[in-house]
C-alpha cells in the first residue's frame, strides 16, 4: 500500500513539472514513480506513467525508446482492460511508427485504435485516425486511398464546430489533387472512360466526364488541358443540339483563354473574344 501511494505521489509531482514544462524532471520523477508502482503491482499506474513516460520520449523525437514505452504502456491497458488506453496507447504507438517510417505498421496500428473510436461512436476521435491513414497513404503515394481517408476525415468533422481540422483536411486534398501522380492517374482513368462513352454514342455521360476532367486540369493548374477539354464539351453540346449548355460553355471558355492570355500567351485573347462575342449571342 505505501509503495503504491509513493508512486502516486511521485506521478503527481512528475504531473505537475509537465505543467511547468519543465521536461527533464518530469522523466525523472515518472521513472521513480514507475519504480514505486512495479513494486506494489500497480498495473493501471505503470500503464499510464509508461505512456507519459512515451510522450516524454516523442516529444524529444527518441523514437525507439518512446516506441518501447507505448509498447509497455498498450500491453498494461490490456491487462487492465482500460479501453480508452487501449486506443491512446494504439495511437500513440502508430505516430512513432510513422514518423520512423514504418508505413505498413503504422497503418496496422492506426486501424486497430481506429476499431474501439468506431465502436464508441466518436466521431472526432474517428475523423483523427483516418486523417492519420491518409497522411500513412499520402506518404505510401497511394493517392486514391489517401484522398478517400481525408474525406471520411472531413465528413466527419462538424464543419462549425471544427471549423480548423476543417480546414486542415481540405488543405491536405487540395494539395493532393494538384499532386502530378494524381492528376495523371485520375486523367488516364478519365480518357478511358470518355473512349468507352463515346464509342457507345453515349454523348450526355461523356460530356459529364469531361467536366470531371475539366475540373481535374483547372485544378492541378494545366489550364492549356482544361482549355482544350471544353472546347471537346462544346462540340459535344452542339452536336447535340444544347446551344444554351455550348454558350455557356463557350463564356467559361473566354475566361479560362483570357487567363492563359495574363499569363504570357498573348495570342489566346483573340480567341477569348471570339468565345464571348459566341456566348452573347446565345445566351444574351
Amino acid at each position: 500500500m505505501a509503495e503504491t501511494e509513493e508512486g502516486r505521489k511521485f506521478e503527481k509531482i512528475a504531473l505537475d513539472y509537465l505543467k511547468q514544462n519543465n521536461l527533464p524532471e518530469a522523466e525523472s520523477n515518472f521513472i521513480q514513480a514507475l519504480t514505486h508502482m512495479k513494486q506494489s503491482g500497480d498495473e493501471e499506474g505503470q500503464a499510464y506513467v509508461l505512456g507519459n513516460l512515451g510522450n516524454l520520449c516523442f516529444q524529444s523525437r527518441r523514437l525507439d525508446k518512446a516506441q518501447e514505452y507505448y509498447g509497455k504502456a498498450l500491453t498494461y491497458m490490456e491487462k487492465v482492460n482500460d479501453i480508452r488506453g487501449i486506443e491512446s496507447s494504439l495511437g500513440n504507438l502508430g505516430s512513432v511508427l510513422f514518423y520512423k517510417g514504418s508505413l505498413d505498421e503504422a497503418e496496422e496500428t492506426y486501424k486497430k485504435a481506429l476499431k474501439f473510436l468506431e465502436e464508441a461512436n466518436d466521431s472526432e476521435g474517428q475523423s483523427i485516425y483516418n486523417e492519420n491513414l491518409g497522411n500513412v497513404y499520402l506518404k505510401k503515394e497511394d493517392l486514391a486511398k489517401a484522398e478517400d481517408y481525408f474525406n471520411r476525415a472531413k465528413t466527419l468533422l462538424d464543419s462549425e464546430k471544427n471549423k480548423d481540422r476543417v480546414k486542415e483536411v481540405e488543405d491536405k486534398l487540395d494539395s493532393l489533387q494538384k499532386h502530378p501522380k494524381y492528376v495523371e492517374g485520375k486523367e488516364g482513368k478519365l480518357l478511358k472512360e470518355i473512349e468507352s462513352l463515346e464509342k457507345e454514342g453515349k454523348k450526355r455521360e461523356a460530356l459529364s466526364k469531361y467536366q470531371e476532367l475539366e475540373e481535374l486540369y483547372y485544378q492541378g493548374g494545366n489550364i492549356d488541358k482544361a482549355a482544350d477539354t471544353i472546347s471537346k464539351s462544346i462540340q459535344l453540346f452542339e452536336e447535340l443540339g444544347d446551344k444554351n449548355s455550348a454558350g455557356i460553355c463557350m463564356g467559361n471558355l473566354a475566361g479560362i483563354l483570357l487567363q492563359l492570355g495574363y499569363s504570357g500567351q498573348p495570342e489566346q485573347f483573340d480567341k477569348a473574344e471570339k468565345y464571348c462575342k459566341g456566348a452573347l449571342e446565345i445566351i444574351g
